[in-house]
């Protein structure tokens, strides 16, 4: 839908206004409708992922860190900043977020924002209000992770994050637990941070654990198979 509605856009110039803008809000109600579905459920998303998240983190690192998840949202950004060139959405953060808001009010304000930029969007011939614009930030307190996060934290963070839709998963589906994959994530953590996090994946029914070296999985109950020059054997004890 995104991709008709910039393809009318590139294909304006040189006609008349009044037909552009007739088909255009015919693909502006659509974009509207679908788009402010996808932005509700990203928030939703987004809010349900915050308690999960932080027990997630606090148990691999075993400190009180606060790692957070911004949505940078267009339609927000659009309203407050008048966007009239291409501007960076992390120029301002949590722009237009609010999980409280209702879907009448995310519409309207969807269709103000893409009045404001209309003139824009001629003139570069690209939907620049949407879903498909919005972006995340991911944050351990206070500071973007990219940039700021040591090479540790950024492997706690991305690993928390997992987790935290895995226990999502579990919470809301009918089958049970996910499988938990770690693909050789254990060589990028420190001791501390490996039996720690194998204490936090311990209560999910089933993991399956990756490793170039051996010794980098601390040991446990597992069942054990080795692939050596192409052979695969299994450990019995």
């Amino acid at each position: 839908m995104v991709k008709q509605r910039t393809a009318l856009l590139k294909s304006a110039r040189g006609r008349s206004q009044l037909e552009v803008d007739d088909t255009l809000e015919i693909w502006d109600a659509k974009l509207i409708d679908l788009g402010s579905r996808i932005i509700i459920a990203r928030r939703e998303l987004r809010s349900a992922l915050e308690e999960p998240m932080r027990s997630a983190y606090a148990a691999i690192v075993e400190q009180v860190h606060k790692p957070t998840l911004v949505l940078s949202e267009s339609v927000g950004l659009t309203l407050k900043n008048h966007v009239s060139h291409e501007t960076s959405l992390h120029e301002t953060t949590d722009a237009g977020f609010d999980s409280d808001v209702s879907r009448e009010t995310l519409v309207r304000d969807f269709g103000e924002a893409l009045q404001q930029v209309r003139a824009q969007e001629r003139e570069r011939a690209v939907t620049l209000v949407g879903p498909h614009r919005d972006d995340v930030q991911f944050g351990l307190n206070s500071l973007p992770v990219k940039g700021f996060a040591s090479h540790g934290e950024t492997w706690s963070y991305v690993l928390s994050l997992r987790l935290a839709l895995a226990t999502l998963l579990r919470d809301e589906s009918v089958s049970g637990d996910p499988v938990i994959m770690l693909d050789d994530v254990f060589a990028e953590l420190d001791s501390r941070r490996r039996h720690a996090l194998m204490r936090a994946v311990s209560n999910f029914e089933q993991v399956i654990v990756t490793a170039a070296v051996a010794e980098d999985v601390p040991a446990g109950e597992w069942n054990e198979i080795r692939v050596t020059a192409g052979t695969v054997s299994q450990d019995d004890s």
